[in-house]
Parts: structure tokens; C-alpha cells; sequence
């Protein structure tokens, strides 16, 4: 407020963002971003006006800036998941003005122009950023790099987006190798077999070695993908992606059949496995729970349930698209009916060609039935043709 006095910002669970006089200890503002605030606020002027602006990360997925004088907002940055971690500002492009750089929970560290609110780049770390990144220029060229835990790993980030991190501790001399080859996993067929054979004991190992599985299974190499199934279990993985290729590899391998995981892996493969009903109301904060419900409910065709537990399981591991097509999968399945006219029921087809077309073999077997109990309601009437029959 000008006062000479240093005054404070804080946010708060009441979903607002508080300027309070550090003299007297009265609200200057308060400003509303739509979400509860777990960030800590950073200041910088960034509207050229002498006083330093609030950037803030809030539960609405956004990043908002705050005129330190007015407490209006300056702009706000939409991101995909909830925007725990707490800003570092620093001119990332030149124009003299802060920039902000932020995690996200959708795995994702955004750089945003402190001028205009928009995204300067976005870069994929692979999990959910919660802590404050900090900007140093650790290589000398006179830019500044980004410093930031994911999970319980240090990195080092040179900008822009699509640039392997420089080092991690963690891994001493050999990081930079060993990070830069996790970064090229999915656009380099070697970067695994190089990774494995020079960091074998590496922390992400386990995880390597199932990226392998899948490759070596579409190659139709079914002994190496065990061999690869069985070194990822050896270090210790146990996900829904691992149960998955065990199911589709090695369905004779003995699982741990009360492990709600894998009873969301039978469900996306539509395995019956003859395993035990999970029920979310038990375990109201476990998403595997809720994710064996879903797919169970699913499966079993209650559709009015797996609609609700999937869309709640999605959002609760911030997987969002992932889950939009067994959403629509289960809409699909909802509208389904047999006393729909033909008209209807060639529209609901039509309109949903990419979400049949995806389907798999138990659910297309699902769909034929239904078409027969529908000709059985309809007849001499003909049903639309299916993409797969086509």
C-alpha cells in the first residue's frame, strides 16, 4: 500500500487469496481465485506499475495473477490438473517482465509470460509436481534453468519443452545419461535395451522393463516379454499397467487375486478372473478400490454405477482423458436398449462409431447380443451394420 511498511499475502483453504497491512493488520484485498489455495504466493510487478502483482496456484487447476494494488486479477492459466505447487517468477523471454513457473498434478511444469498470462512452453516430467521449482542458470549460458523435485527425484530443466533434464543427483555422474534416456522412451526403440544394460538397478527400472514387455509383445517375442514381465515384478512394480500385460502374456501366472489393481486390469481387458467385489463405501479414499468397482460395475453391465465410479476414479488419479473413452463406452451401453426405434438405434450407432470401433472382443460380443434381443423386438426390421461387421 505504499506505506513503507511490508505487507503480507497469504492463501487460504477459504479459496481466497489475502493481502493484509503489516502495519495494522487489516485486509488491503482479497481475491477469489474458485479454489482452495495450497500455493504460496510469489511477487513480482509485472503490470509495470511499481507495486509488486501475487502469482498463486489454486484447486481450480489455474495459476492466477493478482494486481498488488487492486487485488483484481491480472489473468489466470488454465492448466489439467490442480495447481498445488507454488510458483517461481523470473524473465524467462526476454521482455524485461517476470514469468512464472509452476507444476501442475497433470505432470506437466508450465512456463507463463507474466505479461500476457499465456504459456511460454509446458514440459512433461512424468508425475505430479507439488513443490516450488526454482530457476538458477546452472550451465553458464546466461538463461536461466529450472530446478524441481517430481516424486522423489531431483531435476535439473533446460527450456524449452522436449529437453531431457541436465542432471540428477540422485543418479551422481551417470544422470544425465540415465535421465535423458527415460525422456526418449516413447520415440526411441533402443532407449530401453540402452537403459537396462547401463542402469540396470536404477530406480525406474522396473518400470523400463514393462515399457519393453509391450514392445516385445507386439513384436510377437512372448519369452522375452515374460522374461521382461517377470524382472519388472522382481523390483518391485505392481500397477494396473503391469497386471494388464500379465493378463494378456502370461494369464496362467498366479496374481495376487484381492489386489484392487488387478481387478481394474481385467476390467480394461475384459478378463474374467473370478475375482472378489470391491465396494468404494469401504474404502472411500482408496482410487484403486474405486477403480475395481468401476470397471467390475462395468463389466457386469450396471452401467448407471460404472458411469459414476469411473468418471469419480479418472478424476481421482487426474487421468481425465484416459477416461473419456470407457465413459464413453458406458454411455454407449446405457443407451442401448431394445425398445428403441430403428431410427434411434442407427443414430446412437453412427454417433458413437469411434467409441465401437475401439471396443474389444467382450464388449463387441455384448453389443451382437443386444442386437439380437433387439431384432427379436423389431422384426423384419434390419439393425445398423457394426464397424466390425462391415
Amino acid at each position: 500500500d505504499g506505506d513503507g511498511v511490508p505487507d503480507a499475502v497469504v492463501g487460504s483453504y477459504d479459496k481466497k487469496l489475502h493481502a493484509v497491512n503489516g502495519r495494522t493488520g487489516r485486509a488491503l484485498w482479497a481475491y477469489e481465485p474458485g479454489g482452495q489455495i495450497y500455493s504460496n504466493p510469489a511477487l513480482g510487478d509485472l503490470d509495470g506499475d511499481g507495486v509488486p502483482d501475487a502469482v498463486v496456484g489454486s484447486y481450480d487447476k489455474k495459476l492466477h495473477a493478482v494486481s498488488g494494488r487492486t487485488g483484481r486479477a491480472l489473468w489466470a492459466y488454465e492448466t489439467e490438473g490442480w495447481v498445488r505447487s507454488s510458483p517461481a517468477l523470473g524473465d524467462l523471454d526476454g521482455d524485461g517482465v517476470p514469468d512464472a513457473v509452476v507444476g501442475s498434478w497433470d505432470e506437466k511444469l508450465h512456463a507463463v509470460s507474466g505479461r500476457t498470462g499465456r504459456a511460454i512452453w509446458a514440459h512433461d516430467t512424468g508425475g505430479e509436481v507439488r513443490s516450488r521449482p526454482a530457476l538458477a542458470d546452472l550451465d553458464g549460458d546466461g538463461r536461466p534453468e529450472i530446478v524441481v523435485v517430481v516424486g522423489s527425484t531431483l531435476y535439473a530443466i533446460v527450456p524449452p519443452q522436449g529437453t531431457p533434464p541436465i542432471w540428477n543427483p540422485g543418479l551422481g555422474t551417470a544422470g544425465t545419461a540415465a535421465q535423458a534416456l527415460l525422456f526418449t522412451l516413447d520415440r526411441d526403440p533402443t532407449a530401453a535395451d540402452r537403459f537396462l544394460d547401463h542402469f540396470p538397478r536404477h530406480e525406474a527400472a522396473g518400470r523400463v522393463h514393462l515399457a519393453r514387455v509391450h514392445a516385445r509383445r507386439l513384436a510377437g517375442d512372448l519369452a522375452g516379454a515374460k522374461a521382461d514381465l517377470e524382472a519388472a515384478r522382481a523390483r518391485g512394480l505392481r500397477s494396473v499397467d503391469l497386471y494388464r500385460e500379465i493378463l494378456a502374456v502370461a494369464p496362467e501366472w498366479e496374481l495376487p487375486k484381492d489386489d484392487p489393481r488387478l481387478a481394474i486390469a481385467a476390467g480394461m481387458e475384459g478378463a474374467g478372473t473370478g475375482l472378489p467385489e470391491h465396494d468404494p463405501d469401504l474404502a472411500p479414499l482408496d482410487a484403486d478400490v474405486l477403480g475395481a468397482a468401476a470397471f467390475q460395475a462395468y463389466r457386469a453391465g450396471a452401467f448407471g454405477a460404472a458411469l459414476s465410479h469411473l468418471g469419480r476414479y479418472f478424476s481421482a488419479i487426474h487421468r481425465e482423458a484416459d477416461g473419456a473413452p470407457w465413459l464413453a463406452r458406458a454411455r454407449f451401453f446405457a443407451a442401448l436398449r431394445p425398445d428403441l426405434s430403428a431410427g434411434d438405434l442407427g443414430l446412437l450407432v453412427q454417433s458413437n462409431t469411434e467409441t465401437l470401433a475401439a471396443m474389444d472382443s467382450s464388449d463387441r460380443s455384448r453389443i451382437e447380443r443386444a442386437m439380437e434381443a433387439w431384432k427379436e423386438k423389431h422384426p423384419g426390421e434390419t439393425p445398423p451394420a457394426l464397424p466390425w461387421s462391415e
